[in-house]
């Protein structure tokens, strides 16, 4: 007869949460982070955050997904209004 071993589970981990930002619409999209660490979301701005939560600029758009980062840096996204925009890693319109 084989005796099986107790099924154990892992402890569970608790989350830290480090920091929040409110924006003024829910955010749809998921998050992407760019190769310098820029974290990037969208709800009714176009937001880029540094690691630590601080806003570094945001652009307005009404946008419901993440943006794409082109190898250059360069952000592409669809705007609810029916645009496709391009912006500079410092929120610029190119």
């Amino acid at each position: 007869m084989t005796t099986l071993a107790p099924i154990t589970t892992p402890a569970i981990i608790r989350g830290i949460l480090y920091w929040k930002y409110m924006t003024r619409f829910h955010i749809y999209g998921r998050v992407v982070i760019g190769s310098d660490g820029t974290i990037y979301t969208a709800s009714d701005y176009l937001y880029a955050f540094t690691s630590s939560g601080s806003l570094k600029w945001s652009f307005n758009g009404h946008f419901l997904s993440a943006p794409a980062i082109g190898s250059d840096g360069t952000l592409y996204i669809g705007s609810n209004e029916g645009y496709l925009c391009a912006l500079s890693s410092v929120g610029s319109l190119m």
